[in-house]
C-alpha cells in the first residue's frame, strides 16, 4: 500500500504536468503576450520567453502605426514621416512611440482645426 505522500507527490507531478501542457505556451499566443505587456501590473515581468515578448512588443508597435498611419490623410503621412525621422531612437519601446503617436494625434488636430476654419 502507498502512503499518502506518495499519492500526493504523483498528483502533484500529474496536475504539474497538465498545467505546463495546457498553458506552456501561452506567451506565444499574440492577443496574452499583448494584454500582458500592456498591463501595468504585469509589463514584461512575468515573461520567461525573451523572444515572446519581444514580439508581442513589435506586434504593439506595428498595430499601432498601421492604425495611426490609417487615420491620417495622405497628405499628412509625409509630415508624420518626417517628425518620426527627426527622432532616431524611436525603436527602443512602447514608449518613445507613445511619443510619437503624441505627435501625430497632435498633427492630425491641427489638420482639423484647419479644415473646420476654412
Amino acid at each position: 500500500m502507498k502512503n499518502s505522500s506518495d499519492i500526493g507527490a504523483k498528483t502533484r507531478t500529474l496536475i504539474v504536468g497538465g498545467l505546463k501542457r495546457r498553458f506552456g505556451n501561452v506567451e506565444k499566443v499574440h492577443l496574452l503576450a499583448a494584454a500582458t505587456t500592456l498591463d501595468p501590473r504585469f509589463q514584461k515581468i512575468y515573461f520567461t520567453d525573451h523572444v515572446a515578448c519581444s514580439r508581442a512588443i513589435n506586434r504593439i508597435n506595428t498595430t499601432i502605426s498601421d492604425i495611426t498611419r490609417q487615420q491620417l490623410p495622405q497628405n499628412y503621412i509625409e509630415e508624420v514621416d518626417a517628425i518620426k525621422g527627426t527622432d532616431n531612437d524611436m525603436n527602443k519601446g512602447i514608449w518613445d512611440f507613445h511619443e510619437l503617436l503624441v505627435k501625430k494625434q497632435f498633427s492630425m488636430y491641427l489638420y482639423l482645426h484647419r479644415k473646420v476654419k476654412a
